[in-house]
């Protein structure tokens, strides 16, 4: 929420801009190192080349987020589908609107289905890498 207050000012410059999230990841990267947490990258090579993909992570607890933060700067252009909810998530949800995450609802699937679809054009015309988190 803190990280939230700080970034939205830069942020507010390039809205719904994925490249927002490298910056939100550097600031966010040391919570790892006060929790004990190291990470390691296998075969960044294949996250680091200039063309759009899907990732598909299997969400299990909040400190996922901070394993993303760790990828951030070697994807560089990626963005996430979220729920709906943390839009409204107070300035954590403006930082992630503003970051360029797509939205979507849960409990309508048709919704869901057209806010994908809207960005799916620009997602591979901008070779930006989609980032499906899936909790189940």
């Amino acid at each position: 929420m803190m990280t939230s207050l700080i970034v939205i000012p830069v942020m507010v410059w390039k809205p719904r801009n994925v490249e927002n999230l490298i910056l939100a990841s550097y600031l966010c990267r040391n919570i790892s190192d006060l929790l004990g947490l190291k990470w390691e990258l296998r075969g960044g090579s294949y996250l680091s080349k200039d063309e759009p993909y899907v990732i598909v992570a299997n969400h299990q607890s909040s400190i996922d987020i901070l394993g993303m933060f760790e990828l951030w700067p070697v994807m560089k252009k990626c963005t996430v589908v979220a729920k709906k909810e943390l839009l409204y998530a107070g300035p954590f949800g403006l930082a992630a609107w503003l970051c360029g995450l797509i939205f979507i609802d849960r409990l309508n699937s048709e919704a869901s289905r057209q806010a994908i679809n809207k960005s799916i054009i620009e997602l591979r015309d901008n070779k930006i890498i989609l980032f499906i988190i899936d909790k189940t």
